[in-house]
C-alpha cells in the first residue's frame, strides 16, 4: 500500500487557505471550527481506509477468518502508523505552526488545590502544547472508524486465542511433570 502522489507542500497551502477563510468567518470559534473540520476530513479517510476491511464482514465468520481478520488489522495498523500518520501530520502542520492560531490557543490556567503555601501548583501544559492536536484527532478517528466496528470480533478471536495457549501451556507442564 502506499499513499497517492499529493505533494505535502500543495496541502500545506490549502490548508493554510483554509484557516485563513476560517478566521475571517468565525474568529471567535475559530480553533473549535477547524479542529472539527480537520477532525471530519480525518474520518472521511477512514472510510476509505476501511476498505481495505472488506470482505471480512461483520459478523464472526469462523476461526480461520477471524485470524485473517486480525492479521489484515495488523497490517493496516503498521500502515496507518508507518505511512498516514506521518503524512496527514505533515498536511495538516500549518494547524500547530500558525502564529495567528498559536496566539488564539489558552493553555488550561493553573489553579491551587488548596490554600496551603506548600501545595505546588497543577501541573501547566508543555510550552510546546499545539492548539490543535493532529496526531491525537487521527489516532482517534482510527479508533472508531476501523477497530471500534470489528472490537467484538477481534476481541472475541484475541480471548479464544488467549484460552487455547493457556490450555496448551497447562496441558504441557502436565504432561511434563508425569
Amino acid at each position: 500500500m502506499s499513499l497517492p502522489g499529493l505533494v505535502r507542500e500543495d496541502c500545506n497551502t490549502l490548508v493554510r487557505q483554509h484557516i485563513s477563510f476560517v478566521l475571517s468567518v468565525k474568529s471567535a470559534r475559530a480553533l473549535q471550527t477547524l479542529e472539527a473540520d480537520t477532525a471530519e476530513l480525518i474520518s472521511a479517510g477512514m472510510t476509505t481506509l476501511n476498505t481495505k476491511l472488506s470482505g471480512f464482514g461483520t459478523s464472526s465468520g469462523g476461526s480461520a477468518e477471524d485470524d485473517k481478520l486480525l492479521a489484515r488489522v495488523g497490517e493496516l495498523w503498521t500502515f496507518f502508523w508507518d505511512q498516514v500518520l506521518p503524512y496527514v501530520e505533515g498536511v495538516f502542520i500549518p494547524l500547530q505552526t500558525e502564529p495567528i492560531l498559536l496566539s488564539l490557543y489558552r493553555p488550561p490556567k493553573a489553579t491551587l488545590p488548596d490554600a496551603s503555601p506548600a501545595t505546588p501548583l497543577a501541573p501547566q501544559p508543555a510550552a510546546g502544547s499545539m492548539p490543535i492536536d493532529v496526531r491525537a484527532i487521527a489516532l482517534r478517528a482510527f479508533r472508531d472508524k476501523i477497530i471500534v466496528p470489528i472490537a467484538p470480533r477481534l476481541e472475541n478471536r484475541l480471548l479464544t486465542r488467549a484460552s487455547i495457549a493457556a490450555a496448551a501451556s497447562t496441558t504441557g507442564s502436565a504432561n511434563g511433570s508425569s
